[in-house]
């Protein structure tokens, strides 16, 4: 009882602030494909495993499933490739942004000298555009 008090006032809430969206189509495609599944499983103990009754449902459940487990699988790749692209955005623009607050840096030195200094900021936005466009 200790433990579950001690957790409870230790462990601090993780819910996340955006909640997913539910996906309806998994929900049905799942629940569909092992009601057919466990249908053939019964109607199997009652006529039989070769009788269209049993095998019909069983197939028919388990392309059900196949077909949500694609489903699945074609969502995970949509959001590994959205962070990927969210990847490939940011690196440049982060170090765009490195590179601008160096660069305020050095001006607000007193002996810092403006000609120099506009032509490194140069030189590395040019260094920056490149290597992000050399990447795709």
């Amino acid at each position: 009882m200790n433990f579950v008090a001690a957790v409870a006032a230790l462990v601090p809430e993780s819910r996340s602030e955006g909640r997913p969206a539910i996906d309806w189509w998994g929900v049905v495609g799942s629940s569909a494909g092992l009601t057919l599944f466990m249908y053939g499983v019964i109607e199997a103990g009652r006529v039989g495993w070769g009788d269209p009754g049993t095998v019909g449902p069983l197939l028919a459940g388990v392309l059900v499933i196949a077909a949500f487990a694609a489903w699945e699988l074609r969502l995970a790749a949509a959001g590994e490739m959205a962070s990927a692209l969210a990847h490939e955005i940011n690196q440049p623009l982060s170090a765009i942004a490195s590179y601008l607050r160096a660069c305020q840096l050095m001006l607000d030195r007193p002996e810092a000298e403006r000609s120099r200094l506009a032509g490194t900021l140069a030189a590395q936005m040019l260094g920056v555009a490149v290597g992000w466009r050399s990447r795709t």
